[in-house]
């Protein structure tokens, strides 16, 4: 009986411990802590993150995608401020574009994107500040940056977009294609 008792109580310590150990952070397993363990977050080039925060002083960047444009290596930045930058690997801002209202449209530029969309529905308008471009496999700064304002419209099964300046002038005209 007392060898039965001992090796009872044997395995009730064992199990006691192996639960112990499997209630630890890690399932018992030693190694880095649980943050290190984390899956690591990619990190904007040091010449992406200097740009935005000399241009968008206090913003976080709430997400960003890498791609390439012209064999130019981009990134498109989501900021906290609600802006939306296109930078270079080398730290060009080459667009920044912004949601806004129809209230915030120069009113030359608002009076030529409802003519443009008689009968449609505005779904929604960007106003766009143009620092530079890619051309040529080279990201080109502009002299002077330009600001342009796009809206997209719905009417029907078709979406169309326009693209004005801010005395008005057309500089993409208003495109229709199937809806999504």
């Amino acid at each position: 009986m007392k060898k039965k008792t001992l090796v009872l109580v044997g395995l009730v310590l064992l199990l006691g411990s192996a639960l112990a150990v499997n209630a630890r952070p890690g399932g018992g397993r030693r190694g880095p802590p649980a943050a290190a363990q984390a899956e690591a977050q990619p990190q904007l080039p040091a010449a992406v993150s200097s740009a935005i925060s000399a241009a968008f002083p206090g913003a976080k960047v709430s997400e960003f995608e890498e791609d390439t444009d012209d064999g130019v290596a981009v990134y498109f930045v989501n900021l906290s401020t609600g802006a939306e930058v296109e930078v270079t690997s080398s730290g060009m801002i080459i667009v920044a574009d912004y949601t806004i209202d129809m209230k915030q449209v120069p009113a030359a530029a608002a009076q030529a994107i409802q003519k443009a969309g008689a009968g449609a529905t505005i779904e929604s308008v960007q106003r766009e500040e143009i620092y530079g471009e890619i051309d040529g496999g080279k990201a080109v700064k502009l002299e002077k940056p330009a600001t342009e304002y796009l809206a997209s419209f719905k009417k029907g099964g078709q979406t169309g977009e326009i693209s004005v300046l801010a005395d008005g002038t057309v500089v993409g005209p208003l495109e229709w294609g199937t809806g999504n």
